[in-house]
This record gives structure tokens, C-alpha cells and sequence, in this order.
């Protein structure tokens, strides 16, 4: 992870400007293990392709049965109930996922009842079902997955734990054929900053700038599209946090505390073959949510790019800017005693 200097400045104001080592999100400059934001499960993600949901003719060629599947997607609040009742467990801790409830018939058997579930691969496109509460008691799950480019068959497997026997599980979608649907890419961000230095003095006394700089944050990009080329976010979420504490001496003179929220963005993917060889860029539209900080108010737009140099073996960058609190920052590679670590990861 190469050093590069990040200089923070207020357009206009004489000797406001701070040096900050960017360190990484983990606490290691050389890491690029990206600490994931904690994030809250809100369920249905509009983002995400809902294939699953429909009507559906299912197999079990392993023991030679056939029957009915019938999904609807759910709100996060009433799919994690279902769940609940059928598997006492509160649902997916992955973010973002999509909640399906509905029923089942095994035509064979006569066996009926209730399935409740929710996708597990960030895409939508994977499902984890569970079932039971029907007219013979048996309880178990299934685990299916089916593709963008076909999202009118599905194909996985069952496990019944009641009796402890399984096989795969397969299903084509009954009535209407759907269209492909679209892929979706979850990239994730981390950037974090502190340094101290000494900035003069105050009376007698030196006078120091203590600086950290933070952001964490996950954007869902349409995956399709030709190879690097750019693309918009559907969903954001995050933050980038910047805090300047002045000292005199021991003395706390002042602080400035400034949080940036993470509104939409631009994310051009690595190329990591070739001659043509680039860093993965984030390039991200961010709105004052906090602040602290005289002449800049919440609601203020700005703007960061990120610049994560380890798939191109370049160095890390990164810049931000609000326009309407002069407050501009340029990463500048090769200064003296400065790391910076940006951590881009996607999920394509």
C-alpha cells in the first residue's frame, strides 16, 4: 500500500490546512481486509432482482415426487416472523436480502403447509427456504439458486429434519415466463485517517493539529455492462467523518467535527490484465448530515473520489470537496511519513 498525503484545506482561510496519514480501515496500512459496516437488516432491497416470486411446478427426482410452490416477497418485518415460526430463527443476517413467504404441496404425498425464506448471496438470486406447519408436521429446508438469464427455473436441494432425508430440489415456473432480470454488484468502501502534528505555538506552549479522517459505506451498482466501464449506484448507504482538534499544549482550543453522508455514486471496476491495467474508482456524491464546523451547514453537497491502487499496483488516492464550506482535500502520492489505504471490494 503505497503513502500518499492528504491535504485538507479551506479555501480562503489563511493557514487552515491539514496533513493526514490515511491508515487502514482495519488498522493496518497493508492490509486490504475491509471491515464491513454494520449494517441493519431492512429486507426487501429495491435493488435486488425478486425472481422466486411467483407459482412453480417442483420435482424431487430423488425419491420420484412432484408438487406446487407458490412465493410472494415479504417485508422484512413479516418475513422474519415467518421464518421464525418455522425454523426459531429470526431470519438472514446478510445485507442486502429479500424475504419471500408462501405455501407448498407435494402432490404425492398430499402434504401441504407453509414456507418462509430469504436470499443469502448479496444478488438475489440464491434462497434459503424453510417449511413446515402442515397437515403431517415435517419441517425442513430448502436451498435454491437460479440465474439472471433463465429466472424461470430454479434448481437446489431439500433436507426434511424431521426424518432426516434429502435430495435435490428443482422448479419451472408455471403461467406467464418472466424476462431476464438485471445483475446487481454490492461494492463496498472503507478510508480512514489520524495523524498529529505540531502547527506552532500558542503562547508558550506548542500548539498541535490532531486529525482523523473515516468513511465506511456500501453502494449496489447494475453489474451488466461492457468490462470497466462506468456505472450509477441504485442504492448508498455510509458515511465519511472528519474531526480536526486544535491543542495548546495539554488544552483542547477547538474542534471541528464534520459528517459527510453517502447519497449516491460512480464506480469504475479494476482492470487487472493487460496493458490497459487500472485501479478501482469510486467517485461519490455525499451530503453534510453533521456538522460542527462554523459556515458549514447540514445539507450541504459534496463530493469524494476514492482511488483503491492494489489491483493495478498504484498507489491508494483519495479527494473530497464541499463547495459551499470551501473545504477541498487532494491526495498527493510520495509525501514524507503519510499512508493512505482505500479499500474498494465488490462483489462481482
Amino acid at each position: 500500500m503505497a503513502g500518499v498525503g492528504l491535504r485538507l484545506g479551506r479555501g480562503g482561510v489563511a493557514g487552515v490546512a491539514l496533513t493526514c496519514v490515511l491508515a487502514s480501515a482495519v488498522g493496518a496500512a497493508a492490509s486490504h481486509t475491509l471491515t464491513r459496516p454494520s449494517t441493519t437488516d431492512r429486507g426487501v432491497s429495491s435493488a435486488l432482482p425478486t425472481p422466486f416470486a411467483g407459482n412453480w411446478n417442483t420435482t424431487y427426482p430423488d425419491v420420484g415426487r412432484s408438487g406446487t410452490l407458490t412465493l410472494q416477497v415479504a417485508d422484512a418485518a413479516k418475513g422474519r416472523a415467518a421464518i421464525l415460526s418455522l425454523a426459531q430463527q429470526g431470519g438472514c443476517s446478510n445485507s442486502p436480502t429479500v424475504y419471500y413467504t408462501g405455501s407448498y404441496r407435494v402432490t404425492d404425498t398430499g402434504d401441504f403447509g407453509q414456507v418462509a425464506g430469504c436470499t443469502t448471496d448479496g444478488e438475489g438470486l440464491k434462497l434459503t427456504l424453510w417449511y413446515g406447519g402442515g397437515n403431517t408436521g415435517y419441517r425442513g429446508t430448502d436451498v435454491v439458486s437460479t440465474q439472471c438469464a433463465d429466472p424461470n427455473s430454479f434448481s437446489g436441494t431439500f433436507y426434511e429434519t424431521t426424518r432426516g432425508v434429502g435430495g435435490h430440489y428443482d422448479g419451472t415456473r408455471s403461467g406467464t415466463p418472466q424476462p431476464a432480470c438485471d445483475v446487481f454488484e454490492t461494492v463496498k468502501f472503507a478510508v480512514s485517517a489520524s495523524t498529529r502534528f505540531r502547527r506552532g505555538t500558542i503562547g508558550n506552549k506548542a500548539a498541535f493539529l490532531q486529525t482523523t479522517v473515516r468513511g465506511l459505506g456500501q453502494l449496489v451498482f447494475p453489474g451488466s455492462g461492457p468490462l470497466g466501464a462506468t456505472v450509477r449506484s441504485t442504492t448508498a448507504k455510509g458515511s465519511i467523518q472528519i474531526v480536526e482538534v486544535k491543542l495548546g499544549g495539554p488544552k483542547v482550543i477547538d474542534i471541528d467535527v464534520l459528517t459527510l453522508r453517502v447519497t449516491s455514486g460512480e464506480y469504475k471496476p479494476p482492470v487487472t490484465n493487460g496493458s490497459n491495467e487500472r485501479s478501482a474508482v469510486l467517485l461519490l456524491d455525499l451530503t453534510v448530515s453533521k456538522s460542527a464546523t462554523t459556515g458549514c451547514p447540514v445539507g450541504a453537497a459534496g463530493a469524494a473520489l476514492l482511488i483503491d491502487g492494489e489491483s493495478s499496483r498504484k498507489a491508494d488516492e483519495a479527494e473530497l470537496s464541499v463547495n459551499r464550506c470551501r473545504l477541498t482535500a487532494r491526495a498527493v502520492s510520495g509525501t514524507a511519513n503519510a499512508k493512505v489505504a482505500v479499500v474498494i471490494q465488490g462483489s462481482g
